[in-house]
């Protein structure tokens, strides 16, 4: 290992220190999002960040029930556009609520408190409460009659719809997901041993009982059954989270139930082309209905942990009616380097179209980049906020990168592309935290690392990356001592196209004392430039709000400090709300000709690169919403690029509306200068 002294000679331009004079002009831009099918903060309309369960009325208006951060764990869907939300069953980072019957009046939702009942269209307050305090995972209308799974008791219990009174119960292990079929059958999910409600379930098979609670036929052959209902045939629809991938559908139900079709693709989204998104491409199936005219309703889970919500119609012939979606809570994505269309986060592929208007128009959905099967041990499955840093090219190999949301842990993942293929396998790891945690490089391929394929750190307490064109990789170290940086230097790629790293290439560069602690570091090889961004010495605050450039970075000695500013914080001139780390400056960018610097609350300062001096703030407003204490807070919720057409695309988590927002700036010719 190498050890490079930076010290920095005299400052070439003036430091720079922005108040509240410093808001300088607004900058004009599109605002827009992806990743959301809605965003309308007037009426507080958008796909909730993770669905449980599904139901169907008869004219096809569509109820989820499940979580959402910003409140509106339920929400109705109809002919694809946004109908209403229900609050008050859970809020914050409360339970979700796990399921949901509705009966053409009323909307019921049953989750850690009962039976909650809500009128239709919405609304925030629950009509009436019944079963309180009581753990309910299944719910289903037949008649005059709510049938619900009640796990806490290992009981199924049958309520009046006009007066919600106990009618009768009977015992069932373990219950979840219910329905019931034209002859008064229930057929119910039972979880598996061990399973918590409060976490995701996993099914181990379907029984069924008659009305008054006999036992019946059970159905042990669907692997990992998450949800079920009936179609105009009597017919039993069973869909889950297993290889298959497909909705099976269970005929002669009155004697020994039998696989009599299938529906979706064989593989589900891994069929035909790995990854690829197709409405009828289903994956971690939570929910099913169906209508009156035989319309199917799906909800699907498209991600590693709980977000990635997807709802498709398909019409009796299998074609798509509608799609919504909800995929991208707690990240914010990045462009591809060489195709301005298509960007990337931590779980998805988006295909952009520049030529729609904004609002929510530009993105599709094209692939889902992990695969649960082939690579059960990715980190993006047995992780948690798994945040994308976008995709890189090594030696012209793709990686997406992903990082943790507080900036501990990074990997990288080989997007092979053979034949179209969505798929990213785990390629390398750098764990972060202290040294005696271990690097690992899938040197074997298989996706996971094994003891033989790890080597240590270097002495220090790693945190937050970067990886620059060549592929090198810096880490920041801010053990005990002063800041410093780690610099992998990548020596190519092995023969399953890793990259390759070890401790043996690497340099360590002492911190200029600029600062005290840092946060980012952003190094251009092909300029010798680096971007430095955190806090002052002796400083408590969070974030960026200190950032510096360097110039000759690579010569040390020679080194020479360009400018340096520093940002305000908490001021409510400027960011309106600064609790949660609204008023804080928290992402550091560089594209093109400026600098970027994303507050918590999801606005965006923009700085003149050659110079430091600012230009201007870009204001995001997607359907009347501007931003809010914690709209970032993930230390990686800001990407920029800048396009041929000289059009800058800034990336923004939107942790409130589980979305990535996306704004679009143009620079005026007078702006490429110093103000």
């Amino acid at each position: 290992m190498k050890i490079s002294s930076s010290v920095l000679a005299i400052s070439l331009f003036t430091f720079g220190c922005w108040g509240r004079t410093a808001q300088a002009q607004t900058l004009p831009c599109i605002s827009s999002w992806l990743g959301n099918s809605f965003c309308d903060d007037t009426v507080k309309a958008w796909v909730p960040d993770e669905f449980r369960d599904l139901c169907v009325d008869a004219d096809g208006t569509v109820f989820t029930a499940g979580y959402a951060e910003s409140h509106g764990g339920g929400a109705s869907y109809k002919d694809g556009a946004f109908k209403g939300r229900y609050d008050g069953f859970n809020s914050g980072f409360g339970d979700p609520v796990k399921s949901v019957a509705a009966d053409g009046k009323f909307v019921y939702f049953g989750g850690g408190n009962g039976v909650q009942r809500f009128k239709y269209g919405g609304g925030k307050r629950t009509d009436t409460i019944v079963l309180g305090h009581t753990m309910i995972t299944g719910l289903a209308i037949k008649g005059n009659e709510l049938f619900a799974a009640d796990f806490s008791n290992n009981k199924i219990r049958v309520l009046a719809l006009d007066t919600l009174k106990e009618l009768r119960n009977w015992p069932a292990t373990r219950p979840g997901k219910l329905t019931v079929d034209a002859e008064g059958r229930v057929w119910v999910i039972q979880y598996k041993n061990g399973a918590n409600p409060n976490t995701i379930l996993t099914g181990e098979k379907v029984l069924s009982f008659a009305n008054d609670g006999t036992p019946g036929p059970a159905i042990g052959d669907f692997d990992n059954p998450l949800a079920l209902t009936m179609d105009l045939k009597n017919q039993l629809l069973v869909g889950g989270l297993n290889k298959d991938g497909r909705i099976t559908v269970y005929g002669n139900l009155k004697d020994l139930p039998k696989v009599v079709d299938h529906i979706g693709v064989e593989g589900g989204i891994y069929g035909k082309v790995p990854g690829e998104y197709a409405p009828d491409k289903f994956f971690e199936i939570r929910g099913l209905g169906m209508d009156a005219m035989g319309n199917l309703y799906v909800a699907c889970l498209y991600g590693g942990e709980i977000w990635g919500q997807s709802v498709v119609a398909l019409s009796p012939k299998g074609e798509s009616l509608w799609q919504v979606h909800g995929l991208n809570y707690i990240d914010c994505g990045g462009v591809d380097p060489r195709s301005e269309t298509d960007i990337y986060d931590a779980n998805h592929h988006y295909r952009l179209d520049y030529s729609q208007p904004g609002g929510g128009k530009e993105w599709s959905l094209k692939g889902f980049t992990l695969h649960r099967f082939r690579y059960p041990k990715d980190s993006r499955i047995t992780g948690s906020f798994v945040v994308s840093m976008g995709i890189r090219y090594i030696r012209n190999e793709a990686f997406l990168c992903t990082v943790g949301q507080t900036g501990y842990g990074m990997h990288m993942f080989h997007l092979d592309r053979t034949g179209g293929s969505e798929i990213a396998r785990p390629s390398v790891h750098f764990p972060g935290g202290s040294s005696d945690k271990l690097n690992a490089i899938d040197k074997n391929g298989n996706g996971q690392f094994e003891a033989d394929e790890r080597f240590a750190q270097p002495k220090g307490y790693y945190q937050y990356y970067d990886i620059d064109t060549n592929g090198d990789v810096w880490i920041i170290g801010d053990a005990a001592g002063p800041p410093f940086l780690m610099q992998y230097q990548c020596q190519g790629l092995d023969q399953n196209k890793n990259p390759i790293y070890d401790t043996t290439h690497t340099v360590r560069w002492n911190i200029p004392k600029d600062f005290g602690s840092l946060r980012r570091s952003i190094y251009q090889p092909a300029t010798d430039i680096m971007y430095l961004g955190g806090r002052a010495e002796g400083s408590v605050e969070d974030g960026v709000p200190r950032i510096a450039r360097y110039d000759r970075w690579s010569k040390a000695k020679q080194a020479t400090k360009r400018w340096e500013a520093s940002l305000p914080i908490d001021d409510k001139s400027y960011t309106p709300e600064t609790s949660y780390g609204g008023g804080t400056p928290l992402c550091l960018g560089v594209a093109g000709d400026y600098v970027f610097v994303a507050y918590g609350y999801g606005i965006v300062r923009v700085i003149n690169a050659d110079s430091g001096k600012l230009v201007g703030t870009l204001y995001p407003n997607n359907g009347g919403h501007k931003g809010g204490g914690g709209e970032i807070d993930a230390s990686y919720g800001m990407s920029v690029m800048k396009r041929k057409s000289g059009e800058y695309v800034v990336l923004l988590e939107s942790a409130s509306h589980n979305h990535s927002t996306m704004v679009r700036w143009t620079p005026e010719i007078k702006q490429t200068g110093d103000q």
